[in-house]
């Protein structure tokens, strides 16, 4: 049986804070993760120049901006079949992605842009729940 070995770049300490991993033979791909973060930022990227590095720490929040700011998309790969990265993605999810209570109005007034204004909600806690649902059906053959 062959075993698949999932590196992440990133670990949680005890505090739950995210670090730079230091496992063996992740040096590259930090490399090319650094490069991208300062793409996405002038002040990251003129000390990134001067430097030609920048602290896992800056990597770190310059990475959490550029997704926030959808300048860098995160790409986790899974199978829950063979339950191999899930633990990681789930990492990123909490790490990366925005607090859904910090975009909830971008996202609302997002969806109802899409929907030409038809949505008629108004951001806020007091507005309660909401949700847009993509319901699937699989037919008696197994196809979507």
């Amino acid at each position: 049986r062959n075993h698949l070995q999932v590196n992440s770049l990133f670990e949680l300490d005890s505090n739950g804070e995210i670090t730079k991993s230091n496992i063996e033979g992740t040096e590259a791909a930090w490399m090319e993760l650094e490069e991208a973060v300062a793409m996405t930022d002038d002040d990251l990227l003129m000390e990134y120049l001067d430097s030609s590095t920048l602290a896992p720490e800056q990597v770190i929040h310059g990475l959490q901006n550029a997704v926030r700011n959808q300048k860098i998309l995160p790409v986790v790969f899974t199978s829950a079949e063979k339950n191999v990265g899930i633990p990681e993605l789930m990492d990123a999810v909490a790490a990366f992605l925005p607090n859904p209570v910090d975009v909830r109005e971008d996202a609302l007034n997002a969806a109802c842009a899409s929907e030409e204004g038809k949505c008629g909600l108004t951001p806020g806690i007091e507005a309660g729940f909401a949700a847009r649902v993509v319901h699937t059906t699989v037919d008696s053959f197994g196809s979507l």
